[in-house]
This record gives structure tokens, sequence and C-alpha cells, in this order.
């Protein structure tokens, strides 16, 4: 009796690409600041040549192509005593109209469509934004050390989609 089978397929690939990189950051912390600002711009120019080859149901998803992608995201942090206010934006697509497995933007994950496991929403355009609240509490811990804990919520939108 034979198991489940892989799709075995060898596709040959090259990739030549540029990109530039514009960016600000004076967060105190990339996962949870308590103040600053980020701003990020990336757009970048890509050839790919891989082999033609079609997918059941999907289609054509190889071949050669060429496309301009970019990302701009900004997050800003606001501190007032122990309540911390952070908005994040983020915007990135892709502007080619063929389904590509190299060249995604992707969802979910904690603070980033917290509600869906990592990277479950898969596409070549995006738009995500958010709000999160969280509150300071300085804990005595054991032997008398100071142990933040925080509390807090998140207000989140965005979703993927095909070009």
């Amino acid at each position: 009796m034979a198991g489940p089978s892989i799709l075995e397929v060898e596709i040959d690939y090259e990739n030549y690409s540029s990109f530039a990189i514009i960016s600000y950051d004076t967060l105190d912390s990339y996962s949870f600041p308590s103040k600053g600002t980020r701003v990020y711009f990336k757009a970048g120019y890509h050839k790919d040549k891989l082999d033609q080859y079609t997918l059941p149901i999907i289609g054509d998803v190889f071949g050669d192509d060429e496309l301009f992608n970019y990302e701009f995201s900004f997050k800003h942090a606001l501190s007032i005593e122990q309540h911390t206010f952070i908005n994040k934006i983020k915007v990135s697509g892709t502007d080619s109209d063929q389904v590509s497995l190299i060249h995604t933007h992707k969802l979910g994950g904690f603070l980033n469509l917290s509600g869906l496991h990592k990277d479950a929403l898969v596409g070549s355009q995006l738009v995500y934004g958010s709000l999160v609240y969280q509150y300071r509490i300085d804990w005595q811990g054991f032997g008398g050390m100071v142990m933040p804990i925080y509390l807090g919520s998140s207000i989140e939108a965005g979703n993927v989609w095909q070009y």
C-alpha cells in the first residue's frame, strides 16, 4: 500500500535584482517600543528566469518574469507614564499579474493579524494597519528585582490579494 505522494519538481531558477532601501528609525525597541518612530521604504526590480511549469488548478506558475516590488511601513510609539500606544501601517505590492511563489507578501501571526497563524495569508498585494495599547506593571520580583510585565490589546485590520 502506497502512502501519500509529494509533488517533486526540479526547476532551474535565476534571479537578477536591484533594490533601494530608505529607512529612519528612532524606536527604543522593535517589538515592544515605548517611544520613537520607524519609517521604512524598499523598492526593487526583479528579473526572474524560470522553467515554465503548470500546476493543476492554479495554472501557469513559473516562467520568465520582470516585476517591480515595493514595501512601505510606518510605526510610531508614544508613552504617557505606564501607558503606551503604538500605531503601525504597512503597504506592499508587486506590479506583476502572474502568480509568483517567490515574490509574495504575507500576513498572519502575533501583531500581524494576530488571530491567524504566521504567514497564513499570502498574495501579491498587502495592506495592514494596527493600533496597540500596552500597560506596564513594574512587578517586584523575587529577590527585590523590578520586572516589567505588560498587559495589552490590539485592533488590527488588513488583507492580501492577488493583483
